[in-house]
């Protein structure tokens, strides 16, 4: 099935996927409908055939229940990733089409029959569940016009082999019905993924640094103080966390002889450079100007910071091809490190935007703040 939204990232993907878990109470009532429909028929045909559907369409119904709530629970607990979000795809859709299946059996059955009545609580139930699923799982258009297909030919079959004109009319707009609902299905998810697509791209902008696409101050902060995703929390728990603060040495003597223009093109190499040196749950910052920060999270010993310094000094020290020559800039680099569990992240930049302060008084290099 062609994607109405082109790419379907992975995040949009997976918020997606996690709107599933919202459909408990719809779930609940087709369940408790499908019961007493199917309880009815059967009571009046006995035919094995619906009793077996019955059996089926309700297991699924009940165990489709507890999913949800374990889906919920699971999003609850930490943030949606791609494989776990593909796992719960397949149990709502594997649910979804034992259910749609059961009402396709019933009502396929009851329109083979010549009561009346009972063909119009048939009908009521097909175009109910279709309009549920349409609503409320459109969001994976596969699934929904999977479920509504499979809930609905087997009643269109049935009444179009039953024959005569008001059949084969009845056969016909449950047709046209089907195909309206699919129509339906693939605007709604349309619809949706593009306003989630937008938010995700504007949220993605308030944390991101316009000039070098590096995180910004805020991206930091929400960073850590959700590091769901990040890294493992009771490893978080054990591990150090080290601060580093560093500034461009001579940055405004390259923006007075060359122009912002260079400057601005400086600042987006090293942008890059730390871009490759850094690894996730790490995260390097531009706090604005020349100044930059960079979260060391899960050391595990002292070291593991000095090591880093040293990394990003090498690094950013290298020479730059900037405006037909080269440049090469220096670095006052200072680092904070706390042990921990309740890191104050403002004082902990605080002690290392002070060591870098130091090390700029001193000529440029590294120092370790040794509070």
């Amino acid at each position: 099935m062609k994607r109405i939204v082109e790419p379907e990232t992975d995040e949009v993907y997976q918020e997606l996927v996690a709107e599933l878990a919202y459909t408990s109470v719809p779930t609940a009532l087709m369940t408790f409908i499908l019961l007493i429909v199917g309880v009815h028929a059967w009571s009046l045909l006995g035919q094995p055939l619906v009793l077996v559907a019955v059996i089926l369409g309700v297991s699924a119904g009940f165990a489709k229940s507890v999913m949800l709530e374990l889906h919920l629970r699971d999003l609850d607990r930490q943030a949606a990733d791609l494989m776990r979000s593909r796992r719960w795809e397949r149990r709502h859709a594997i649910l979804s089409l034992i259910m749609a299946l059961s009402v396709g059996v019933i009502s396929s059955v009851i329109f083979m029959e010549p009561d009346l009545a009972l063909q119009v609580v048939a009908t009521c139930t097909v175009f109910g569940y279709s309009a549920g699923v349409a609503s409320r799982v459109s969001v994976r258009p596969r699934i929904a016009i999977a479920s509504i297909a499979t809930a609905s030919l087997p009643a269109i079959l049935a009444m179009a082999w039953q024959g005569g004109e008001a059949h084969w009319l009845i056969s016909f707009i449950f047709a046209a019905f089907l195909i309206a609902a699919s129509q339906s299905v693939m605007h709604v998810y349309s619809t949706t993924a593009r306003h989630i697509c937008i938010r995700q791209q504007m949220a993605k902008q308030a944390h991101r640094d316009a000039l070098t696409g590096l995180a910004n101050r805020r991206a930091l902060y929400d960073a850590f103080d959700h590091p769901a995703g990040r890294e493992n929390p009771s490893a978080r728990a054990k591990a150090m966390t080290a601060i580093h603060c560093f500034d461009l040495d001579g940055f405004k003597s390259v923006n007075d002889r060359f122009g912002h223009l260079v400057g601005d093109e400086l600042l987006i190499q090293i942008a890059d450079r730390l871009k490759g040196l850094v690894r996730a749950p790490d995260l390097v910052v531009r706090a604005g100007g020349d100044e930059f920060i960079l979260w060391q999270a899960g050391l595990t010993a002292p070291e593991e910071a000095e090591r880093m310094a040293q990394a990003v000094i090498g690094l950013l020290t290298v020479p730059y091809r900037l405006a037909g020559t080269e440049l090469t800039i220096g670095i006052s680099l200072g680092y904070a490190l706390s042990a921990r569990k309740d890191v104050d992240l403002k004082a902990l930049i605080s002690r290392a935007d002070k060591a870098s302060y130091r090390a700029k008084a001193r000529g440029g290099g590294i120092e370790q703040d040794s509070g």
